[in-house]
């Protein structure tokens, strides 16, 4: 991974020598990705924060929720749940804006995993709900059985069904 490490941080520095966007934030998200391998998520947490904010500064809309949506694994892998679900969220608006219904789609699950997590049964099976409708548009069927077995989990955990079911 040393070696994959430095070769990042070369492709990082030559992308920003012919400033290529696409380049630098894809540089900096393989050098989380070898951090966080690696159990070093700070490090790998302000690659992401990097991208992020380069990807801002550049008006990439994709690559800003893309960051942002890492950054909220980060976080929600860490146990940092409240901050998780603001990253998941800036993704979303992120991903409806510039169109790109499947991560939208992806994003929505995450959220609800979010709130799975705080225990909201009930938003996490709307937000499940909304990315099956996306999925049955997009006709993703990969995505369609991810979300009915998503809501199947968010029945399974309730231990009150019928209030869950009945709204």
């Amino acid at each position: 991974l040393e070696e994959a490490e430095n070769n990042a941080k070369k492709a990082l520095y030559e992308s920003k020598k012919l400033n290529s966007i696409y380049g630098i934030t894809g540089s900096l998200w393989y050098l989380n990705q070898i951090c966080t391998s690696q159990n070093r998520f700070d490090e790998g947490l302000a690659y992401l924060y990097q991208a992020l904010e380069f990807s801002e500064k550049a008006q990439d809309t994709l690559g800003a929720a893309m960051s942002s949506y890492m950054i909220g694994h980060q976080y929600y892998n860490t146990s940092k749940i409240d901050t998780a679900l603001v990253f998941f969220t800036k993704a979303l608006f992120g991903y409806k804006a510039i169109g790109q219904k499947k991560r939208e789609a992806m994003a929505l699950h995450a959220i609800a995993a979010v709130y799975d997590e705080l225990g909201d049964l009930l938003m996490a099976v709307k937000l499940n709900i909304q990315a099956l409708a996306l999925y049955e548009e997009l006709r993703d069927i990969d995505g369609i059985e991810l979300a009915l077995h998503n809501i199947a989990g968010n029945y399974g955990d309730s231990k009150n069904y019928e209030k869950v079911s009945n709204n």
